[in-house]
């Protein structure tokens, strides 16, 4: 693992993107990836479709287009279509996010409808939130299914699984990140681009464009195209003269979202060596529960795995990065704490619940978790992950499940997760 080596491939990778000299895949099909999507009123009009969602269409443009007393008569049967179309949509986040996004209702269709055939659709959700991706390790010999990469959007309150396509596939960890998409039961599709494009009525309610007109600058090369394009970028609305500035909204975005301190003279990124060099201070914090009890390794085990990361490190990165020992103003080992909940409780839900809980106990017992570059949760085996090791992509937090010894494969590989 050269440190910065993956880096370095995906900001290559994004940018080539965004300069239109490759594009990423779209599930589903050969076309290349479509970033700033058409407005949702006019791919309504234009895409028609079979099955549940197709159905569901045609009830409601002929709703929309109905008198009040004889609308009075079809909700019966727009219930059971939007509930028929609830399942088929539902399956089309998982299977084919932007297919999902395409299809799905607009918010001036919404608007008409009666709320107990609303109340079935899926959620349209946008704003400024964190786009959490997050890979595992298998457990060796295990026979149940690899998901390798999971991940997860945090918008709204809310911490929803997210299906992403395009150039969100190569994306680490994002920090309050423009992001929308649509939610249902828990899931939710998220646009490979932070610009939407907003609906026709959306755009009339804003009014007159302001006086300083597109938000893109002509002195960047980009010609004026002389329309009014009104979009929302996390949940902002923003001024664009065509479509392809739009695109170059995108763009923009995609620099920024490489965490890039700054760019070179061929206006490549550079990259952002703070986060990536240098000697960092783990904390590991070890937990137990109730129905598994016991330290998951031993204090003179912590020291010797922590002495083989070092080791490991700093030969992979060419003496660039490394951890220091643990000791007063180094790594720590905390004792190990009991969680408020069951090991059977916590491996039926979202692991982020036994981070959350096991940094509320470090922090309580007086350690300064602000004080280390990396945290890692260390636990036994705890039934329900099917993992044993699992780690943020491109920011520190990692979960290790019963995998301690002094070659420290597993803690290696998630923390070169956690750098990217």
């Amino acid at each position: 693992m050269a440190v910065g080596a993956i880096g370095a491939w995906r900001r290559w990778a994004m940018c080539m993107m965004a300069a239109g000299l490759v594009q990423a895949a779209v599930p589903g099909g050969d076309a290349p990836s479509r970033r700033v999507l058409p407005p949702l009123d006019v791919l309504w009009r234009e895409r028609a479709s079979g099955g549940a969602l197709g159905a569901f269409r045609v009830w409601a443009i002929g709703y929309l287009s109905a008198d009040e007393a004889v609308r009075a008569s079809m909700q019966t049967e727009g219930v059971r279509l939007a509930g028929l179309r609830r399942e088929e949509f539902r399956e089309l986040i998982q299977t084919d996010p932007m297919e999902a996004l395409m299809r799905s209702v607009p918010r001036g269709v919404r608007r008409g409808l009666p709320p107990e055939v609303v109340a079935l659709l899926e959620e349209p959700v946008e704003g400024v939130g964190d786009l959490d991706v997050m890979c595992e390790t298998p457990l060796a010999g295990s026979v149940e299914p690899r998901r390798g990469i999971r991940r997860w959007a945090r918008l709204d309150g809310e911490r929803r699984l997210a299906f992403v396509y395009g150039e969100r596939l190569f994306h680490p960890t994002l920090q309050a990140a423009a992001l929308h998409g649509v939610a249902l039961d828990g899931l939710m599709a998220v646009a490979e681009s932070p610009v939407r494009r907003m609906e026709a009525w959306e755009q009339e309610g804003l009014g007159v464009q302001p006086e300083h007109g597109c938000e893109v600058d002509s002195a960047d090369g980009h010609e004026v195209e002389g329309e009014e394009i009104a979009v929302s970028v996390g949940g902002a609305a923003r001024w664009v003269c065509g479509a392809r500035h739009a695109e170059a909204w995108h763009d923009r975005w995609v620099l920024e979202a490489t965490r890039s301190e700054s760019v070179d003279a061929g206006g490549a990124p550079r990259l952002m060596r703070a986060y990536t060099e240098g000697t960092k201070r783990l904390i590991f914090i070890r937990v137990d529960f109730l129905d598994l009890a016991g330290p998951p390794f031993t204090d003179a085990m912590g020291t010797n795995m922590v002495s083989g990361l070092e080791a490991f490190f700093r030969e992979q990165s060419y003496g660039k990065t490394g951890f220091s020992p643990i000791g007063p103003s180094g790594s720590a080992l905390t004792p190990t704490f009991r969680m408020p909940k069951t090991a059977a409780y916590y491996g039926a839900v979202d692991p982020a619940e036994l981070r959350t809980a096991a940094r509320s106990a470090a922090a309580a017992a007086g350690y300064n978790l602000e004080a280390y570059s990396f945290d890692l949760v260390c636990f036994g085996a705890v039934p329900g992950y099917a993992w044993a090791g699992l780690g943020y992509v491109g920011a520190p937090g990692s979960w290790i499940r019963a995998s301690f010894d002094a070659a420290a494969g597993v803690i290696a590989h998630e923390l070169g997760h956690n750098f990217g």
